[in-house]
């Protein structure tokens, strides 16, 4: 786990609930489990986080701002971003089908649209792409996800560029 810009609470507590969930669903387990496996206090948990998903979710973000700042200022054609994203996701997929396992995929798609999505200053064509573009993007994600990630990156973008032909 990248620790960068993280306090020793975030780490243990990040740390604790990704192991936790590799074992329970994310209802079984509690702050208690969470706060016991990181050995910190209860007020550490709730001093950075309002909730078990609010770690899942921030520890997302922190997985996505990382490919961003590892693609920034590369070529920007689509082969790039899609093959790079692709490498992101089979790089982490243990948390990424863990949180597909725990049913919470709702969590992937609120990510994706606030990284790719539509905003609320596009005009409605610019709109309409960006919508097609996270939802699509989230659906490629979830079925390769669903489906084990048998591919590599490689070979699924290699599978991507036979049906844009």
């Amino acid at each position: 786990m990248n620790i960068k810009g993280m306090s020793y609470a975030k780490i243990q507590i990040t740390a604790a609930l990704l192991k936790l969930i590799q074992q329970k669903t994310l209802n079984e387990i509690s702050i208690t489990d969470i706060t016991k496996e990181a050995g910190v206090g209860r007020a550490s948990f709730y001093r950075n986080y309002q909730s078990k998903e609010d770690i899942l979710n921030q520890y997302m973000k922190r997985l996505l701002s990382e490919w961003y700042e590892k693609i920034k200022g590369q070529p920007t054609d689509h082969g790039t971003w899609q093959l790079s994203l692709m490498e992101h996701y089979y790089e982490n997929r243990d948390f990424y089908m863990a949180l597909q396992k725990a049913g919470l995929s709702n969590l992937q798609l609120q990510n994706i649209i606030e990284v790719c999505g539509p905003k609320p200053e596009d005009d409605n064509l610019n709109a309409y792409f960006h919508s097609l573009l996270a939802y699509s993007v989230y659906g490629w994600i979830m079925e390769w996800i669903s489906r084990g990630m048998q591919e590599t990156p490689e070979q699924l973008y290699e599978m991507l560029k036979k049906l844009q032909q």
